[in-house]
């Protein structure tokens, strides 16, 4: 046995480092969600955390997010509406002016 090879290589099972990789997350991640009590299911083996094959399948299927019909946007115009009660408290009467000018030709930003 070389000194890289697991005592529990057992087909099927990955290590955390291995599943992470799988994911593309964070070893902290894992080891976070092993904590919590969320995420993937795993198998203690000892002091080893091991993750099934199977299990991580399953896992990323049960995560699909599917839409159940796309918005038929050629028909739909949407235009961004601004109402002066939702404006931040923080802007300055200047933007306020420059939008009403775009919006009034009557309106300049020196009134």
């Amino acid at each position: 046995m070389t000194p890289y090879q697991s005592p529990l290589l057992v087909p099927g099972l990955l290590d955390e480092s291995e599943t992470a990789a799988i994911l593309k997350c964070s070893l902290a991640k894992m080891r976070s969600d092993r904590f919590y009590r969320r995420g993937l299911p795993y198998v203690k083996l000892g002091r080893n955390v091991r993750y099934r094959l199977e299990d991580i399948q399953t896992y990323v299927d049960s995560h699909v997010v599917r839409h159940e019909k796309a918005a038929d946007f050629d028909n739909t115009k949407i235009t961004p509406q601004r109402s002066p009660e939702l404006t931040h408290p923080c802007s300055s009467k200047l933007t306020h002016l420059a939008f009403a000018h775009k919006t009034d030709p009557g309106i300049t930003p020196s009134n």
